[in-house]
């Protein structure tokens, strides 16, 4: 789908009296990398939940490849959208490949299709064989977010969402996924979104960053065109603090 769009239109939710989104409205392209950036409780995860369905909206609108987001259109939805929770929302009793598998064979994929697909995912995650039996209480922290990886991808959906994937995991592993993230997602074209409060994921992914507060989108752009801006907030909140 090369023209793969999703489209906010003045989404608003409120989950209390001091917490809401609130008149989002914003449009994400096909190709793109978007690092959406805040610290806690600024509506960053809110908003993907909404995207993916998961969250229902109060007022306004999200359109995925015309199709609205809301409860009776989830399951055409999730043939256009791979969702990585925080998580990573592994099923404890399932394996390695069953957990992979899981959503191609409710779709009716043949036993050829599964292993074709799963020896693909494997190489491009860099996932070793021989953990495919064993269950996630056996992996570490890298390779269970490597597996949640590949179910988020398994189907190849046109879009990518990631709830806080690199949170979990200790500074040199997430060193190493970046890097590796960083070559994936370039080669995939692919429309990804991945929520993180961290400046270095958001600058190390993001082809464009939008910038989070108080459940609002305060802006967007590339980390060079908002770092070059003293009054941007991503210099003020975020580039001045991690300054000694």
């Amino acid at each position: 789908m090369p023209n793969t769009k999703i489209t906010a239109e003045r989404a608003r939710v409120r989950l209390s009296a001091n917490f809401f989104l609130n008149d989002i409205s914003y449009e994400f392209s096909h190709s793109q990398v978007y690092a959406l950036l805040g610290e806690s409780g600024s509506g960053k995860s809110t908003f993907l939940r909404t995207i993916t369905g998961l969250l229902p909206l109060d007022s306004g609108r999200i359109d995925v490849n015309g199709i609205e987001v809301n409860e009776s259109n989830m399951k055409p939805l999730s043939q256009i959208m791979g969702f990585m929770p925080q998580n990573y929302g592994l099923f404890p009793h399932l394996t390695v490949k069953d957990n992979v598998c899981l959503q191609a064979k409710l779709l009716g994929w043949s036993s050829k299709d599964l292993q074709r697909r799963l020896e693909e995912m494997v190489d491009l995650v860099r996932l070793h064989k021989e953990l495919l039996p064993q269950y996630p209480r056996q992996l570490s922290g890298g390779q269970r977010q490597r597996v949640a990886l590949m179910r988020c991808m398994f189907l190849d959906q046109p879009v990518f969402l990631f709830d806080e994937p690199l949170s979990a995991l200790d500074m040199k592993t997430k060193s190493e996924i970046l890097m590796e993230w960083n070559q994936l997602f370039s080669q995939l074209n692919k429309l990804v979104l991945i929520v993180t409060h961290s400046l270095y994921e958001a600058k190390t992914l993001g082809n464009q960053i939008l910038v989070m507060k108080a459940g609002e989108l305060k802006e967007s752009g590339t980390y060079k065109d908002l770092s070059a801006d003293p009054n941007s907030l991503l210099s003020k909140d975020f580039i001045s603090s991690s300054n000694p």
